[in-house]
Protein backbone atom coordinates (compact mmCIF):
# COMPACT_ATOMS: atom_id res chain seq x y z
CA UNK A 1 0.00 0.00 0.00
CA UNK A 2 3.00 2.43 0.31
CA UNK A 3 4.39 1.64 -3.01
CA UNK A 4 1.12 2.07 -4.75
CA UNK A 5 0.67 5.68 -2.77
CA UNK A 6 3.90 7.08 -4.31
CA UNK A 7 4.52 9.74 -7.11
CA UNK A 8 7.52 11.26 -8.96
CA UNK A 9 6.01 14.47 -8.03
CA UNK A 10 6.12 13.47 -4.32
CA UNK A 11 10.12 13.85 -4.42
CA UNK A 12 10.47 16.86 -6.78
CA UNK A 13 11.86 19.47 -3.99
CA UNK A 14 11.60 23.11 -5.81
CA UNK A 15 11.51 20.98 -9.71
CA UNK A 16 8.45 22.27 -10.93
CA UNK A 17 7.82 18.90 -13.00
CA UNK A 18 9.50 15.15 -12.91
CA UNK A 19 9.98 16.02 -16.56
CA UNK A 20 11.95 19.40 -15.22
CA UNK A 21 15.00 18.99 -12.93
CA UNK A 22 16.89 21.63 -12.35
CA UNK A 23 17.49 21.46 -8.53
CA UNK A 24 18.04 18.57 -5.94
CA UNK A 25 15.31 16.02 -5.43
CA UNK A 26 13.42 15.43 -1.45
CA UNK A 27 14.06 11.75 -1.66
CA UNK A 28 13.61 12.06 2.26
CA UNK A 29 9.61 13.69 1.47
CA UNK A 30 8.12 10.29 2.02
CA UNK A 31 8.70 8.06 5.54
CA UNK A 32 6.51 5.42 7.47
CA UNK A 33 6.97 3.86 10.01
CA UNK A 34 8.38 0.34 10.00
CA UNK A 35 9.01 0.72 6.56
CA UNK A 36 12.92 1.39 5.23
CA UNK A 37 13.38 2.54 2.02
CA UNK A 38 16.59 2.85 -0.23
CA UNK A 39 17.46 4.15 -3.85
CA UNK A 40 19.50 3.55 -6.54
CA UNK A 41 19.66 4.89 -9.87
CA UNK A 42 20.43 4.56 -13.62
CA UNK A 43 22.54 7.74 -13.88
CA UNK A 44 23.76 8.26 -10.62
CA UNK A 45 26.25 11.07 -12.16
CA UNK A 46 22.98 12.90 -13.09
CA UNK A 47 20.99 12.10 -9.95
CA UNK A 48 22.73 10.62 -6.93
CA UNK A 49 21.08 7.77 -4.42
CA UNK A 50 20.83 11.25 -1.82
CA UNK A 51 18.43 13.00 -4.20
CA UNK A 52 21.48 15.21 -5.61
CA UNK A 53 21.33 16.49 -9.34
CA UNK A 54 24.22 17.64 -11.93
CA UNK A 55 23.12 18.82 -14.54
CA UNK A 56 24.32 17.38 -17.76
CA UNK A 57 26.75 19.02 -20.22
CA UNK A 58 25.40 19.50 -23.87
CA UNK A 59 21.90 21.65 -24.38
CA UNK A 60 19.72 18.38 -24.25
CA UNK A 61 17.47 17.09 -21.07
CA UNK A 62 18.67 13.12 -19.84
CA UNK A 63 16.50 10.64 -18.45
CA UNK A 64 16.92 9.43 -15.21
CA UNK A 65 15.12 6.37 -13.60
CA UNK A 66 15.27 6.46 -9.75
CA UNK A 67 14.71 2.67 -7.61
CA UNK A 68 13.39 3.26 -4.68
CA UNK A 69 12.87 -0.53 -2.32
CA UNK A 70 10.66 -0.27 0.39
CA UNK A 71 10.95 -2.88 3.28
CA UNK A 72 8.53 -4.22 5.89
CA UNK A 73 6.60 -6.52 7.54
CA UNK A 74 9.17 -8.88 5.92
CA UNK A 75 7.79 -7.63 2.31
CA UNK A 76 10.39 -5.61 -0.26
CA UNK A 77 8.27 -3.59 -3.15
CA UNK A 78 10.09 -1.72 -5.51
CA UNK A 79 8.73 1.21 -7.69
CA UNK A 80 10.75 2.77 -10.49
CA UNK A 81 10.16 6.96 -11.23
CA UNK A 82 11.33 8.59 -14.41
CA UNK A 83 12.66 11.99 -13.84
CA UNK A 84 14.52 14.03 -16.92
CA UNK A 85 17.24 16.29 -16.16
CA UNK A 86 17.34 19.45 -18.32
CA UNK A 87 20.94 20.90 -19.17
CA UNK A 88 22.41 24.08 -17.84
CA UNK A 89 21.46 25.70 -20.97
CA UNK A 90 18.98 24.26 -22.19
CA UNK A 91 17.93 25.01 -26.47
CA UNK A 92 13.64 25.15 -25.43
CA UNK A 93 11.95 27.25 -22.85
CA UNK A 94 9.14 26.00 -21.13
CA UNK A 95 5.87 27.17 -19.89
CA UNK A 96 4.46 25.99 -16.67
CA UNK A 97 0.71 26.61 -16.28
CA UNK A 98 -0.87 26.40 -13.34
CA UNK A 99 -5.19 26.00 -13.10
CA UNK A 100 -7.36 24.54 -10.60
CA UNK A 101 -10.47 24.79 -13.15
CA UNK A 102 -10.58 22.57 -16.18
CA UNK A 103 -9.40 23.86 -19.46
CA UNK A 104 -12.20 24.54 -21.80
CA UNK A 105 -13.15 25.39 -24.92
CA UNK A 106 -15.37 28.34 -25.19
CA UNK A 107 -14.06 30.28 -22.10
CA UNK A 108 -10.58 30.95 -20.36
CA UNK A 109 -10.17 29.65 -17.17
CA UNK A 110 -7.68 31.37 -14.30
CA UNK A 111 -4.20 30.04 -14.44
CA UNK A 112 -0.58 31.24 -13.40
CA UNK A 113 2.24 31.20 -15.46
CA UNK A 114 5.94 30.34 -14.94
CA UNK A 115 8.21 30.80 -18.10
CA UNK A 116 11.60 29.30 -17.83
CA UNK A 117 13.38 31.16 -21.16
CA UNK A 118 16.46 28.81 -23.05
CA UNK A 119 19.62 29.39 -21.71
CA UNK A 120 18.70 28.31 -18.27
CA UNK A 121 17.91 31.52 -16.69
CA UNK A 122 15.70 32.01 -13.63
CA UNK A 123 11.52 31.96 -14.55
CA UNK A 124 9.37 34.62 -15.38
CA UNK A 125 6.49 34.57 -13.32
CA UNK A 126 3.09 35.79 -15.41
CA UNK A 127 -0.92 36.18 -13.92
CA UNK A 128 -3.79 35.53 -16.00
CA UNK A 129 -6.50 35.72 -14.59
CA UNK A 130 -10.45 36.45 -16.34
CA UNK A 131 -11.23 39.11 -13.47
CA UNK A 132 -8.69 41.01 -15.86
CA UNK A 133 -9.97 39.40 -18.88
CA UNK A 134 -6.90 36.56 -19.00
CA UNK A 135 -7.27 33.10 -18.86
CA UNK A 136 -6.15 29.73 -21.11
CA UNK A 137 -8.50 27.74 -22.87
CA UNK A 138 -8.12 25.46 -26.11
CA UNK A 139 -7.87 26.96 -29.31
CA UNK A 140 -8.19 25.44 -32.81
CA UNK A 141 -11.41 23.70 -34.90
CA UNK A 142 -10.25 20.17 -36.90
CA UNK A 143 -7.77 19.47 -34.23
CA UNK A 144 -10.06 19.95 -31.41
CA UNK A 145 -13.68 18.66 -32.34
CA UNK A 146 -12.31 15.08 -34.78
CA UNK A 147 -13.65 12.39 -32.79
CA UNK A 148 -10.25 10.45 -34.29
CA UNK A 149 -7.34 11.86 -34.52
CA UNK A 150 -3.97 9.69 -35.67
CA UNK A 151 -5.34 6.43 -33.70
CA UNK A 152 -5.97 9.15 -30.43
CA UNK A 153 -9.29 7.86 -29.75
CA UNK A 154 -9.32 9.09 -25.84
CA UNK A 155 -10.70 12.64 -26.09
CA UNK A 156 -9.07 13.70 -22.85
CA UNK A 157 -5.49 12.54 -24.09
CA UNK A 158 -5.06 14.47 -27.25
CA UNK A 159 -2.33 17.29 -27.53
CA UNK A 160 -4.97 19.93 -27.62
CA UNK A 161 -3.64 23.84 -29.10
CA UNK A 162 -4.17 26.12 -26.35
CA UNK A 163 -4.61 30.13 -26.53
CA UNK A 164 -2.79 32.14 -23.44
CA UNK A 165 -4.05 35.68 -22.70
CA UNK A 166 -1.87 37.46 -20.25
CA UNK A 167 -3.05 40.35 -17.91
CA UNK A 168 -0.29 42.51 -19.39
CA UNK A 169 2.22 42.80 -22.38
CA UNK A 170 4.17 39.82 -22.22
CA UNK A 171 7.13 40.58 -24.71
CA UNK A 172 8.10 36.98 -26.03
CA UNK A 173 8.14 37.17 -29.39
CA UNK A 174 8.34 40.30 -29.97
CA UNK A 175 7.86 44.01 -28.36
CA UNK A 176 4.41 45.19 -29.10
CA UNK A 177 1.88 45.30 -26.68
CA UNK A 178 0.11 41.75 -27.21
CA UNK A 179 -1.18 39.87 -24.27
CA UNK A 180 -1.97 36.87 -26.34
CA UNK A 181 0.24 33.73 -27.43
CA UNK A 182 -0.99 30.71 -29.29
CA UNK A 183 0.39 27.50 -28.96
CA UNK A 184 -0.05 25.20 -31.52
CA UNK A 185 0.48 21.10 -31.91
CA UNK A 186 1.59 19.52 -35.19
CA UNK A 187 -1.60 18.31 -35.64
CA UNK A 188 -1.05 18.56 -39.42
CA UNK A 189 2.62 17.86 -39.70
CA UNK A 190 4.81 16.77 -36.47
CA UNK A 191 8.05 18.21 -37.42
CA UNK A 192 6.42 21.69 -36.30
CA UNK A 193 8.56 23.51 -38.93
CA UNK A 194 6.13 24.43 -42.05
CA UNK A 195 4.69 27.82 -40.43
CA UNK A 196 7.80 29.16 -39.24
CA UNK A 197 9.59 28.88 -42.73
CA UNK A 198 6.72 29.83 -44.18
CA UNK A 199 6.44 33.06 -41.89
CA UNK A 200 9.65 33.94 -42.13
CA UNK A 201 10.30 33.32 -45.30
CA UNK A 202 7.74 36.17 -45.89
CA UNK A 203 8.49 38.54 -43.10
CA UNK A 204 11.90 38.95 -44.45
CA UNK A 205 11.02 40.00 -47.65
CA UNK A 206 10.09 43.28 -45.62
CA UNK A 207 12.15 46.67 -46.32
CA UNK A 208 11.77 49.95 -45.16
CA UNK A 209 8.36 51.97 -46.06
CA UNK A 210 7.02 48.36 -47.05
CA UNK A 211 6.29 45.37 -44.28
CA UNK A 212 5.15 41.92 -44.69
CA UNK A 213 3.73 40.83 -41.51
CA UNK A 214 3.31 37.27 -40.66
CA UNK A 215 3.28 35.45 -37.09
CA UNK A 216 6.44 35.04 -35.44
CA UNK A 217 7.05 31.35 -33.98
CA UNK A 218 9.60 30.03 -31.75
CA UNK A 219 9.37 26.56 -30.04
CA UNK A 220 8.68 25.61 -26.52
CA UNK A 221 7.65 22.96 -23.80
CA UNK A 222 3.87 23.45 -22.07
CA UNK A 223 3.72 21.57 -18.92
CA UNK A 224 -0.11 21.75 -17.39
CA UNK A 225 -0.11 21.59 -13.33
CA UNK A 226 3.69 20.25 -13.55
CA UNK A 227 2.54 17.16 -16.36
CA UNK A 228 4.33 17.19 -20.00
CA UNK A 229 2.27 18.27 -22.79
CA UNK A 230 5.50 17.97 -25.39
CA UNK A 231 6.66 20.87 -27.72
CA UNK A 232 4.45 23.04 -29.52
CA UNK A 233 4.70 25.93 -31.78
CA UNK A 234 4.09 29.23 -29.92
CA UNK A 235 3.26 32.03 -32.58
CA UNK A 236 1.89 35.49 -31.79
CA UNK A 237 -1.43 36.31 -32.70
CA UNK A 238 -2.47 38.49 -36.03
CA UNK A 239 -3.91 41.87 -34.40
CA UNK A 240 -3.39 45.43 -34.33
CA UNK A 241 -0.20 45.37 -32.36
CA UNK A 242 1.55 43.22 -34.63
CA UNK A 243 0.49 45.09 -37.93
CA UNK A 244 0.98 48.52 -36.11
CA UNK A 245 -2.14 49.81 -37.44
CA UNK A 246 -4.51 52.21 -35.14
CA UNK A 247 -7.11 50.77 -32.57
CA UNK A 248 -10.69 51.81 -33.23
CA UNK A 249 -12.09 55.39 -33.50
CA UNK A 250 -15.95 55.64 -34.20
CA UNK A 251 -15.11 58.76 -34.73
CA UNK A 252 -13.41 58.49 -37.78
CA UNK A 253 -15.01 58.37 -41.37
CA UNK A 254 -11.57 55.78 -42.22
CA UNK A 255 -11.14 53.16 -39.13
CA UNK A 256 -8.76 50.45 -39.61
CA UNK A 257 -10.01 47.27 -40.76
CA UNK A 258 -9.37 43.46 -39.79
CA UNK A 259 -10.80 40.78 -41.60
CA UNK A 260 -10.20 36.90 -40.91
CA UNK A 261 -11.15 34.88 -44.12
CA UNK A 262 -12.54 31.75 -42.26
CA UNK A 263 -14.44 29.69 -45.65
CA UNK A 264 -13.38 28.36 -48.58
CA UNK A 265 -15.07 30.35 -51.59
CA UNK A 266 -14.78 33.17 -53.97
CA UNK A 267 -14.61 36.02 -50.75
CA UNK A 268 -12.60 38.57 -52.92
CA UNK A 269 -15.37 37.56 -55.85
CA UNK A 270 -18.52 37.36 -53.75
CA UNK A 271 -19.37 39.01 -50.74
CA UNK A 272 -19.06 36.60 -48.45
CA UNK A 273 -19.57 38.18 -44.69
CA UNK A 274 -21.19 34.93 -42.92
CA UNK A 275 -17.45 33.50 -43.89
CA UNK A 276 -15.78 36.26 -42.87
CA UNK A 277 -15.10 37.66 -39.10
CA UNK A 278 -14.79 41.04 -38.54
CA UNK A 279 -11.26 41.36 -35.91
CA UNK A 280 -10.97 45.25 -36.48
CA UNK A 281 -13.37 47.69 -35.47
CA UNK A 282 -14.14 45.41 -32.62
CA UNK A 283 -17.59 43.50 -33.08
CA UNK A 284 -19.01 45.47 -29.95
CA UNK A 285 -19.13 48.66 -32.31
CA UNK A 286 -21.45 46.52 -34.79
CA UNK A 287 -20.81 45.13 -38.28
CA UNK A 288 -18.78 47.21 -40.50
CA UNK A 289 -18.19 45.66 -43.79
CA UNK A 290 -18.11 48.92 -46.29
CA UNK A 291 -14.20 48.64 -46.95
CA UNK A 292 -14.80 44.77 -48.13
CA UNK A 293 -17.76 45.22 -50.30
CA UNK A 294 -16.00 47.90 -51.94
CA UNK A 295 -13.06 45.77 -52.59
CA UNK A 296 -15.40 42.95 -53.24
CA UNK A 297 -17.29 44.96 -55.68
CA UNK A 298 -14.21 46.42 -58.08
CA UNK A 299 -12.81 42.62 -58.15
CA UNK A 300 -15.88 41.55 -59.46
CA UNK A 301 -17.66 44.07 -61.92
CA UNK A 302 -15.06 46.89 -62.70
CA UNK A 303 -14.51 47.37 -66.58
CA UNK A 304 -10.75 46.57 -67.08
CA UNK A 305 -9.86 50.02 -67.93
CA UNK A 306 -11.42 51.48 -64.83
CA UNK A 307 -9.69 48.03 -62.69
CA UNK A 308 -6.23 48.68 -64.23
CA UNK A 309 -6.33 52.58 -63.31
CA UNK A 310 -7.85 52.74 -59.96
CA UNK A 311 -7.22 48.97 -58.00
CA UNK A 312 -3.83 50.47 -56.34
CA UNK A 313 -5.80 53.20 -55.07
CA UNK A 314 -7.09 50.87 -52.73
CA UNK A 315 -4.65 47.60 -52.76
CA UNK A 316 -0.88 47.47 -52.29
CA UNK A 317 -0.43 45.44 -55.07
CA UNK A 318 3.14 45.17 -54.38
CA UNK A 319 2.73 43.05 -50.54
CA UNK A 320 -0.19 40.70 -53.34
CA UNK A 321 2.41 39.87 -55.44
CA UNK A 322 4.59 38.54 -52.53
CA UNK A 323 1.82 36.70 -51.19
CA UNK A 324 0.47 35.39 -54.22
CA UNK A 325 4.45 33.87 -54.57
CA UNK A 326 4.63 32.50 -50.92
CA UNK A 327 1.29 31.12 -51.28
CA UNK A 328 2.43 28.87 -54.44
CA UNK A 329 6.29 28.66 -53.14
CA UNK A 330 4.71 27.03 -50.26
CA UNK A 331 1.84 24.68 -52.37
CA UNK A 332 -0.58 26.06 -49.47
CA UNK A 333 -4.00 24.96 -50.57
CA UNK A 334 -5.78 26.38 -47.32
CA UNK A 335 -4.49 29.67 -47.86
CA UNK A 336 -6.46 30.47 -51.05
CA UNK A 337 -9.53 32.13 -49.69
CA UNK A 338 -9.15 31.07 -46.51
CA UNK A 339 -6.66 31.44 -43.24
CA UNK A 340 -5.63 34.70 -44.73
CA UNK A 341 -6.04 37.78 -42.87
CA UNK A 342 -7.10 41.22 -45.18
CA UNK A 343 -6.00 44.52 -43.47
CA UNK A 344 -5.98 48.47 -43.98
CA UNK A 345 -4.48 51.18 -41.47
CA UNK A 346 -6.49 54.07 -40.55
CA UNK A 347 -6.11 57.42 -42.29
CA UNK A 348 -7.09 58.36 -46.23
CA UNK A 349 -5.05 56.81 -48.91
CA UNK A 350 -4.44 53.97 -46.96
CA UNK A 351 -4.50 50.42 -49.10
CA UNK A 352 -5.24 46.76 -47.99
CA UNK A 353 -2.84 43.92 -47.20
CA UNK A 354 -3.09 40.37 -47.25
CA UNK A 355 -1.46 39.03 -43.94
CA UNK A 356 -0.76 34.84 -44.08
CA UNK A 357 -1.52 32.64 -41.27
CA UNK A 358 -1.80 28.61 -40.46
CA UNK A 359 0.69 27.38 -43.17
CA UNK A 360 1.20 23.74 -41.77
CA UNK A 361 -0.60 22.32 -44.39
CA UNK A 362 1.92 23.07 -47.08
CA UNK A 363 4.87 21.41 -49.40
CA UNK A 364 2.65 18.77 -50.48
CA UNK A 365 4.14 15.63 -52.68
CA UNK A 366 0.43 15.24 -53.67
CA UNK A 367 -0.63 18.49 -54.65
CA UNK A 368 1.06 17.55 -58.20
CA UNK A 369 2.87 21.56 -58.66
CA UNK A 370 -0.54 22.67 -59.08
CA UNK A 371 -0.67 26.78 -59.22
CA UNK A 372 -2.59 28.90 -56.37
CA UNK A 373 -4.68 31.86 -56.97
CA UNK A 374 -8.30 33.16 -55.95
CA UNK A 375 -10.52 35.72 -57.73
CA UNK A 376 -8.15 39.02 -56.68
CA UNK A 377 -4.83 37.73 -57.97
CA UNK A 378 -6.84 36.06 -61.37
CA UNK A 379 -8.14 39.39 -61.66
CA UNK A 380 -4.95 41.27 -61.49
CA UNK A 381 -3.12 39.24 -63.66
CA UNK A 382 -5.92 39.33 -66.53
CA UNK A 383 -6.61 43.37 -65.48
CA UNK A 384 -3.83 44.50 -63.30
CA UNK A 385 -1.32 47.32 -64.39
CA UNK A 386 1.27 44.97 -65.61
CA UNK A 387 0.72 42.36 -62.89
CA UNK A 388 2.36 39.42 -64.63
CA UNK A 389 5.58 41.07 -65.34
CA UNK A 390 5.60 42.38 -62.45
CA UNK A 391 5.43 38.94 -60.42
CA UNK A 392 7.84 37.42 -62.76
CA UNK A 393 10.50 40.02 -61.64
CA UNK A 394 9.66 39.74 -58.42
CA UNK A 395 10.41 36.09 -58.17
CA UNK A 396 13.71 36.52 -60.26
CA UNK A 397 14.90 39.10 -57.54
CA UNK A 398 13.85 36.29 -54.94
CA UNK A 399 15.23 33.69 -56.13
CA UNK A 400 19.27 35.25 -56.48
CA UNK A 401 19.16 35.67 -52.83
CA UNK A 402 16.29 35.48 -50.01
CA UNK A 403 14.18 32.73 -51.50
CA UNK A 404 17.56 30.18 -53.26
CA UNK A 405 18.04 26.77 -52.71
CA UNK A 406 21.09 27.19 -50.57
CA UNK A 407 19.07 30.26 -48.32
CA UNK A 408 15.82 27.94 -48.14
CA UNK A 409 18.31 25.07 -47.45
CA UNK A 410 20.29 27.00 -44.37
CA UNK A 411 16.78 27.61 -42.83
CA UNK A 412 15.17 23.90 -42.53
CA UNK A 413 18.78 22.81 -41.51
CA UNK A 414 18.53 25.57 -38.65
CA UNK A 415 15.13 24.75 -37.49
CA UNK A 416 15.93 21.02 -37.88
CA UNK A 417 18.75 21.21 -35.24
CA UNK A 418 16.81 23.14 -33.06
CA UNK A 419 14.41 20.61 -32.44
CA UNK A 420 16.69 17.51 -32.72
CA UNK A 421 16.96 16.20 -29.47
CA UNK A 422 13.98 17.98 -27.84
CA UNK A 423 11.02 16.55 -30.12
CA UNK A 424 11.39 13.04 -30.11
CA UNK A 425 10.52 13.54 -26.40
CA UNK A 426 7.36 15.05 -28.10
CA UNK A 427 6.73 11.73 -30.40
CA UNK A 428 7.48 9.03 -27.37
CA UNK A 429 4.90 10.91 -25.13
CA UNK A 430 1.98 10.76 -27.70
CA UNK A 431 3.63 7.39 -29.19
CA UNK A 432 3.82 8.84 -32.72
CA UNK A 433 0.14 9.20 -33.13
CA UNK A 434 1.19 12.23 -34.46
CA UNK A 435 4.56 11.69 -36.02
CA UNK A 436 2.41 8.69 -37.57
CA UNK A 437 5.69 6.26 -36.86
CA UNK A 438 7.95 8.69 -39.12
CA UNK A 439 11.20 9.73 -37.54
CA UNK A 440 12.27 13.88 -37.18
CA UNK A 441 14.62 13.25 -39.96
CA UNK A 442 12.32 11.56 -42.30
CA UNK A 443 10.04 14.60 -41.53
CA UNK A 444 12.64 17.36 -42.13
CA UNK A 445 13.86 15.79 -45.03
CA UNK A 446 10.79 15.08 -47.05
CA UNK A 447 10.29 19.00 -46.48
CA UNK A 448 13.99 19.75 -47.83
CA UNK A 449 13.19 17.73 -50.90
CA UNK A 450 9.40 18.68 -51.35
CA UNK A 451 10.61 22.74 -51.23
CA UNK A 452 13.47 22.66 -53.40
CA UNK A 453 11.32 20.74 -55.92
CA UNK A 454 8.64 23.41 -56.32
CA UNK A 455 11.11 26.41 -56.70
CA UNK A 456 12.51 24.46 -59.10
CA UNK A 457 8.78 23.47 -60.85
CA UNK A 458 7.93 27.62 -60.49
CA UNK A 459 11.60 28.41 -61.74
CA UNK A 460 9.72 27.25 -65.20
CA UNK A 461 6.24 27.85 -64.16
CA UNK A 462 6.09 31.35 -63.90
CA UNK A 463 7.43 32.46 -67.03
CA UNK A 464 5.22 30.30 -69.21
CA UNK A 465 2.60 31.44 -67.26
CA UNK A 466 3.43 35.52 -67.62
CA UNK A 467 3.58 34.61 -71.77
CA UNK A 468 0.08 33.12 -71.72
CA UNK A 469 -1.12 36.48 -69.66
Amino acid sequence: RAAAYLTPFMFLGGNPSPNYIREDLDLEAFSLPGVTKSWTSSRPDLIDTRGRVALPEGDLPERVVLTVSLAGGGENVSRDFEYRVMPAEPRLPAFMIYLNDGLQKNRRVDCRVEYYPAGGRDPVRYRAFQGRRAGVKYRGTSGFWQSHIRGLENFFLRKFALSLRFEEPHRLLNETETRHLYFATGYEEASLMRNKLSYDLYRELAVPGAPRFAPEVGWAEVFINGHYRGVYEKNTRIDRHMLGIESFDPTRPDPAVLYKFGAHGDNFRVPRTGAITQKLPPRRYGPYWEPYLDLVRRVASDDPEVFKNSIEEVVDVDSVIDFHLLLNMTENRDGVNVNLYLARDAGPGKRFFIVPWDYDKTWDPESGHRWFSNALTDRLLEDGPDYGERLARRWEELRRERWSDDAVSERIDRMEHHLDGWIQWDYELWNHAYSRDIPFEEWTGSLRRRALERLHHLNGRIPRLMESD
